[in-house]
């Protein structure tokens, strides 16, 4: 698998994409915002806090935003 996915990040590199880290996980939210990527490649279990982190701020948004992006995520 971790074959594969550095077979992934060649291609892309390859096609003129870039690579950016992240200093901590702490700051891979803003970190997201400020690189303003169009695909991340990385391990599920990351895609998973990314998507808890927005869950859990969605708690506060008012019914019509949650309605919305729990749509949305079914898409």
């Amino acid at each position: 698998m971790a074959k594969c996915f550095g077979g992934v990040l060649d291609g892309l590199l390859a096609l003129g994409g870039q690579i950016y880290f992240t200093p901590s996980l702490d700051k891979l939210l803003p970190t997201i915002g400020e690189v303003k990527p169009h695909l991340i490649p990385c391990v599920p279990r990351l895609y998973e806090m990314i998507r808890l982190r927005i869950l859990t701020g969605l708690k506060d948004a008012s019914p019509l935003k949650q309605k919305m992006m729990h749509r949305t995520i079914e898409l």
